[in-house]
């Protein structure tokens, strides 16, 4: 069995060469949909955010919570129970706070992919037109602008400079 090649390693053309491609045509649409078919969408597969349950573990399981718990303990042995309670009510209250916090930003993370949906420029039967990234399919030629070029970067200007 011959080892799949090292696309990195390889020349762009020698690449759309193996791939059954071509840089000027691309690719024709409908072998394009037959890839996309075959092969599927070029997506990372998403896993879903963290659950509940393992957030609020994440906020009880520190070192700091451990050393806390620890002194609520002794505080209640010595009989300090006002103390350990009090400890055990800030462990409380930062927990809850974290994993609102947490929860809140895992939510802020799925509505920001469901946003971000980059549609690049491609070559489809010789014609440049603008295709979603999870439409692309082994052997897509696609064009590529460097972002300098595209627009102005943090401190320069758009206008000519006089």
């Amino acid at each position: 069995m011959t080892a799949p090649p090292a696309w990195h390693a390889l020349e762009a053309g020698e690449a759309l060469s193996l791939l059954g491609s071509d840089a000027a045509r691309g690719l024709e649409p409908e072998e394009a949909a037959a890839r996309l078919a075959r092969d599927g969408e070029n997506a990372l597969r998403e896993t879903g955010g963290r659950g509940r349950w393992s957030i609020l573990a994440d906020q009880l399981s520190s070192v700091m919570v451990a050393l806390l718990g620890g002194a609520a303990a002794v505080s209640a042995l010595l009989g300090d129970r006002a103390d350990a309670a009090a400890i055990l009510a800030i462990v409380a209250l930062n927990a809850a706070l974290g994993y609102f916090q947490e929860e809140k930003a895992e939510k802020a993370l799925a509505a920001l992919k469901r946003l971000a949906v980059p549609v690049v420029k491609v070559r489809r039967g010789a014609r440049v037109r603008g295709s979603p990234r999870a439409s692309w399919s082994a052997g897509t030629s696609s064009s590529w602008r460097p972002a300098a070029a595209s627009r102005p970067t943090a401190g320069s200007s758009s206008r000519p400079s006089s």
